[in-house]
């Protein structure tokens, strides 16, 4: 009986070592994640969020990039490798 008891610990022991190694991983994924809501902008070869809510997609079309970082304050340059799926 003792036999089974140290096994079901050393099993339970385990469980709790893996998933604490889950929690762990999780938590290196999500540490700086940061995510962001907007539209999407083409200029220079580059691509750009503007994150702000009163954004329109004909004031962003009508003006150029330089025009459109400096009217907006929520504005990220991404870093994209593969364009093709633009």
């Amino acid at each position: 009986m003792n036999r089974v008891y140290i096994l079901l610990t050393a099993l339970l022991f385990f469980i709790l070592l893996f998933y604490a190694g889950e929690l762990s991983q999780k938590a290196k994924i999500n540490h700086g994640a940061m995510t962001m809501q907007g539209m999407l902008v083409m200029g220079n070869g580059q691509i750009y969020l503007v994150g702000d809510d009163d954004v329109s997609k004909e004031e962003v079309e009508s003006v150029s990039i330089n025009e459109v970082i400096g009217r907006y304050g929520s504005v990220a340059k991404l870093d994209i490798q593969n364009h093709s799926f633009f």
